[in-house]
């Protein structure tokens, strides 16, 4: 109906859902690397704003779901950032 090439998907997305049930994701990394190409409409921006979102979307749920833990997270993270920022402005000068 969409002239999709589903003799080509279908493998690849049994390939693709092994490799996950392998716990091999250096493979999929590596395979979905070598296939991206510069040259699709949106890229750079796409890909970039999809991973901000995915990312922000897992982080909240994870505070949703784990509050307490989430956010001792976050406060280490927090009172990190005054010894990065003192570091990276004396390593620099």
């Amino acid at each position: 109906m969409f002239h999709s090439p589903s003799g080509g998907l279908n493998p690849s997305g049994l390939v693709t859902i092994l490799l996950m049930l392998a716990g091999a994701y250096q493979e999929l990394h590596s395979f979905k690397i070598f296939v991206d190409r510069s040259e699709f409409w949106g890229y750079a921006w796409t890909p970039l704003i999809f991973g901000v979102a995915a990312c922000a979307l897992i982080a909240v749920d994870l505070w949703l779901v784990r509050g307490v833990r989430s956010s001792i997270g976050l406060a280490g993270i927090m009172l990190g950032l005054p010894f990065f920022y003192h570091w990276r402005t004396r390593d620099v000068a």
